[in-house]
């Protein structure tokens, strides 16, 4: 049986402890140190890795992830209004509201 679990940026943002513990159950795998530098701000090692975004971030060692509503904040009215349009189903079922 296939293994699977969804996982939300914002939820493993908000409550890391609890998604990586879930995912680290999963795959029997301990990620408690991944999460203790997530909830302390010191950032994860990602050297070279796409999770630190694009090219320019790779000079970094450290990634930290932080919660962002930055894109939300900056949209018109009319593009929020097509961004609801197009995607309202799976932002109400995947609770981005």
């Amino acid at each position: 049986m296939l293994k699977k679990i969804r996982v939300r940026y914002e939820d493993l943002i908000s409550t890391p402890d609890i998604v990586l513990s879930k995912i680290g159950r999963m795959l029997n795998l301990n990620f408690s140190d991944i999460s203790d530098k997530l909830i302390n701000g010191s950032g994860i090692p990602v050297k070279g890795h796409i999770l630190a975004g694009n090219r320019m971030r790779f000079s970094s060692d450290n990634v930290v992830l932080k919660q962002s509503f930055e894109w939300k904040e900056h949209l018109s009215y009319k593009d929020l209004f097509y961004y609801w349009i197009i995607s309202w189903p799976l932002a109400l079922k995947y609770r981005y509201y």
